[in-house]
């Protein structure tokens, strides 16, 4: 069959832009009758004026379940949302999903005459059959521009995070059909802070790495954008995880518009003393230039050394001290003291005061545990009294002080309700509260309704600045925390402190060679990080570290076979003494070692808080050389009696792990220990000397059961004589030397 169209046609019909050909409904250009294409053409050349989008068309369309085929089997009639835009000379039909429609206008400048693309139908939305479909529409939904995809440019935005680096790309893009930027910028990771340009700007952060999986307290994974607001040290209000409206959102150029969930945030302002000075404040901060914030540090600083240099300063700050402790008296009743400082007078003046401060709460019959404290010597006792009584300090204005420079870091916020600086206005001490200025910036964050898709997109509608200076970098990330749970891990839960996490190369290695402070500026904080080594030991000991913990160890330790358990024994008396005996099966297997001949005990190994000492049980292996620590003992008490039940635990223990007894040669034929090596004080020695002695077998042993222990003691238990204290030694006033 002869071409319907000449080689002219070919070229003319091929010049057309894709507005005049939908390839959803014609595969081929056969349809195209060239001569009247001519004279639609010749009729339409005057451009015609531009109109704002009409309103949502909605028609039936009958669709292909499949193209590329020479008769497509049509489906039946499916519900297709189209709006129609007006651009130069021709008409545009744009193909819409329902998210679309529901979007409301994001309040920023959009760019041009209309959409050149129509945002690709979410997958669910899409009728068809086949995913072939799904990818042609794909493909027809990318406009012109977006087909070639331009070259990203280092960007030249400075960071405050050494390890987040971006590139640019700079034009116009259209991120949905409502919000259009002309730069985009991707990160490689979430920054600090966030720089609002003069130029419309989106910024896209991609996550998929497996170390921005952060896992929640009750499972799952944190967000993106509760990682983005987790981060930031500019405080934002609203929610995540969750958005008020869906979208569908360009995130690159030439690739599908992702279903997103939007969530709108404004930002929480700053918090500032009343009296602060009002041109720190006076700021329009869109770049990470920490100028601003430097004028505040310096101003802080110089806030500082002004406070307590005068006699009216020092007055004020003694005043706020008293003003802010309260009384911890509790009444019979159980009921706390509600009394405040007021002035009393002293019995006889000293230090050149008649008066001290005491509680108002104070009577006859409350007089116990009430708060009371002394004038300092430099605190001028006349000025004070005027002051407790809100008369002015001095007459005048002469000794005001200044503007303020207390800017609360957002992550404090009105939990610090009062400026810690003296003020003096008209010679009146006052305190000056802490209140918010509210800041007019907005953030709008796209992402993915698919959770495993990683990344998000951030826009500043109004592209208005923030008004208050930049924040110092004090909020502690999630990934830094986790970084230093790590650390705190390593070194180990129970004894771990900030300063020995500080000190252990296993931090620095962690950190990739810093320390805490250099890792992440909020780990300077040493209240951050003690709380995060609190946080850490109730996580592996939630009954806590002391008895009620220990006890709940023991619990858990019974459920274990007996060979895997480290709490052997716990043991409370009824006069309040505890024993908590702890020990491994294959250690105290030692203990029949022939090259063992002795072992030692002590409890000068003090490296427990509290009235808990510990008691540790050492032999000498000669196959290794060295010596090693079998079982330790967790003890409140150090009596004769109590020390007898010790052993007794230790020797039923011994039976109990290995089917046989502490074998000393004294007491047992074959045995292979001669001594028991001690240079504590007599308790011990005789406490262990009555315990050994109920397994004595006086036919064996030759020593009679009514022997007293301390003649029974050197038969198998050796003294330290050269210790440097007499009470070590005190035991050798029961025998003779001689026998030692």
């Amino acid at each position: 069959m002869p071409p319907k169209h000449t080689l002219d046609d070919i070229k003319l019909i091929e010049s057309l832009p894709m507005g005049f050909a939908n390839p959803l409904l014609f595969i081929s250009n056969e349809w195209i009758d060239a001569t009247q294409l001519r004279v639609f053409l010749q009729h339409s050349a005057t451009p015609r004026a531009e109109t704002p989008p009409p309103p949502i068309k909605i028609e039936s369309e009958m669709l292909p379940t499949r193209l590329g085929t020479a008769n497509p089997v049509l489906l039946e009639k499916a519900v297709v949302k189209t709006r129609i835009w007006t651009e130069g000379t021709r008409e545009v039909v744009e193909i819409l999903s329902d998210s679309d429609e529901a979007s409301g206008s994001e309040d920023f400048e959009v760019r041009g005459h209309g959409p050149r693309v129509s945002s690709p139908l979410p997958p669910s939305d899409i009728p068809t059959e086949s995913s072939d479909m799904a990818s042609d529409f794909d493909a027809e939904s990318s406009s012109d521009e977006l087909d070639i995809e331009p070259e990203l440019l280092q960007s030249k935005t400075r960071w405050l995070d050494p390890e987040i680096s971006s590139r640019v790309r700079v034009g116009e893009f259209r991120v949905t059909t409502d919000v259009t930027v002309q730069r985009v910028e991707y990160l490689t990771g979430f920054p600090s802070l966030y720089p609002i340009p003069s130029t419309p700007t989106a910024f896209v952060i991609d996550v998929q790495d497996p170390r921005f999986e952060i896992a929640k307290k009750g499972g799952g994974l944190h967000t993106v954008d509760a990682l983005i607001k987790n981060k930031d040290n500019d405080s934002w209000t609203g929610n995540t995880g969750t958005g008020d409206s869906k979208v569908a959102v360009h995130f690159e150029v030439g690739k599908p518009a992702i279903l997103c969930r939007r969530s709108r945030l404004g930002c929480k302002g700053a918090f500032v003393c009343e009296q602060v000075d009002d041109q720190l404040l006076d700021v329009e901060r869109r770049d990470l230039d920490p100028a601003s914030r430097d004028a505040v540090f310096a101003a802080q600083r110089q806030t500082r050394r002004d406070d307590g240099t005068t006699a009216e300063r020092k007055v004020i700050e003694f005043l706020q001290l008293v003003r802010s402790q309260k009384c911890r008296a509790v009444d019979k009743n159980g009921r706390k003291c509600q009394g405040v400082a007021i002035l009393r007078s002293k019995k006889q003046v000293s230090r050149g005061h008649h008066h001290f401060l005491g509680c108002s709460g104070y009577r006859a019959d409350f007089t116990s545990g009430h708060h009371s404290t002394s004038i300092p010597d430099d605190v001028d006792e006349d000025m004070l009294i005027r002051g407790l009584s809100g008369a002015p300090l001095v007459a005048g204005s002469s000794k005001d002080t200044g503007p303020c420079s207390a800017i609360v870091h957002p992550t404090t916020g009105l939990k610090q309700q009062r400026c810690p600086h003296s003020h003096i206005v008209d010679g009146i001490a006052i305190i000056s509260r802490i209140v918010n200025r509210p800041c007019h910036a907005t953030r709008t964050i796209y992402v993915p309704v698919d959770a495993s898709i990683r990344k998000a997109l951030i826009i500043h509608p109004r592209n208005l600045g923030h008004n208050h200076p930049m924040p110092a970098l004090k909020r502690p990330s999630l990934a830094a925390k986790e970084s230093y749970r790590r650390c705190i891990r390593a070194v180990g839960c129970v004894g771990a402190t900030v300063s020995k996490l500080y000190c252990s190369p296993s931090t620095q290695l962690l950190l990739d060679g810093k320390k805490p402070g250099e890792f992440a500026p909020a780990l300077h904080s040493n209240q951050i990080k003690c709380k995060l080594v609190r946080e850490a030991k109730m996580e592996v000991y939630p009954a806590g570290l002391d008895l009620a913990g220990a006890f709940q160890l023991f619990r858990d330790d019974l459920k274990k076979p007996i060979d895997e358990c480290y709490i052997q024994r716990l043991v409370t008396m009824p006069d309040g003494g505890v024993i908590i005996l702890t020990g491994l099966a294959a250690l105290i297997e030692l203990l029949d070692d022939m090259g063992v001949t002795s072992f030692e005990t002590d409890t000068t190994f003090k490296r427990v808080e509290g009235e808990v000492n510990e008691w540790n049980v050492v032999i000498f292996l000669k196959s290794l050389q060295r010596a090693v620590t079998i079982a330790r003992a967790y003890v409140n008490d150090a009596s004769t009696d109590f020390f007898e039940r010790l052993y007794d635990k230790f020797r039923s223990l011994k039976v109990n792990l290995t089917g046989g007894p502490i074998a000393f040669k004294c007491f047992f034929e074959g045995g292979n220990l001669l001594a028991l090596n001690s240079d504590m004080a007599g308790a011990q020695v005789l406490g262990s000397t009555c315990s050994f002695m109920k397994t004595n077998n006086p036919d064996y042993s030759g020593i009679s059961r009514d022997t007293p222990a301390e003649r029974v003691a050197p038969k198998f238990i050796k003294l330290c004589t050269t210790h440097g204290k007499c009470a070590v030694l005190d035991f050798r006033s029961l025998v003779s030397e001689s026998e030692y």
